[in-house]
């Protein structure tokens, strides 16, 4: 069973059966990029910034990728390591790939208006999880889990949307008063947890959407690994 009322509130609870994962996981990701920002960046040339950005999104595209491959794995029980790495040695590059591609689709949406940016978002929540999931086609799957559960997607989608909004202020607020590396920490550790619990809400509804099975060789052999 993946959820009875509410995909957040049920995985609001059992995220925690990957806290071993998750957790280590945020705090590294946290870490990281509040080192990335702890060296004064006034007046460093644009090379320089390009660097810190890219090494700031590569740490968060590892980052992601273990917390949807815990999130898949914790409706079946405790989700540890093991499956996690299996997951992405498997699906590593292909993940890589998808996951740029929608960053791009995002930022261009974005950049041309706010809507169109929140509305890929909005489009594409399960895109990920199937690739990780070792699915083929995966927007096709995405577009069949919305299709299945159209109210829950919706539901699920304007609440993310609004806790992503109250995130963005309070994160602006934060990093206001505690500047550097400290606002830094604070921010991304609050965000990595929230992140965490929303995609496994996604997942939750992306496994109630397709029966409940993982996909092929998933590796649920190591679901209760820690």
């Amino acid at each position: 069973m993946t959820y009875r009322v509410s995909a957040l509130g049920a995985a609001a609870l059992r995220m925690w059966r990957g806290w071993t994962v998750i957790v280590p996981v945020v705090v590294a990701n946290a870490a990281i990029q509040a080192l990335l920002v702890a060296p004064p960046v006034t007046g460093a040339t644009r090379a320089v910034l390009i660097m810190l950005a890219l090494v700031s999104y590569l740490v968060l595209l590892v980052a992601y990728a273990l917390l949807s491959a815990v999130a898949l794995d914790v409706p079946d029980g405790r989700a540890g390591w093991r499956a996690a790495a299996r997951r992405l040695r498997s699906r590593g590059v292909s993940y890589a790939v998808w996951a740029t591609g929608l960053a791009l689709l995002v930022a261009v949406g974005w950049a041309l208006y706010l809507v169109p940016g929140l509305l890929a978002l909005a489009a594409t929540p399960f895109v990920l999880l199937a690739v990780l999931d070792g699915r083929g086609s995966p927007v096709r799957v995405d577009i069949l889990v919305i299709r299945r559960r159209p109210w829950r997607w919706m539901v699920t989608a304007v609440i993310v949307g609004g806790i992503g909004l109250v995130g963005v202020v309070a994160g602006g607020f934060t990093m206001f008063f505690l500047r550097g590396a400290l606002g830094a920490t604070v921010v991304w550790l609050v965000a990595g947890l929230a992140l965490a619990w929303v995609t496994v809400a996604w997942a939750l509804i992306y496994r109630s959407a397709l029966g409940g099975d993982s996909g092929a060789g998933s590796g649920q052999a190591d679901v209760q690994d820690t």
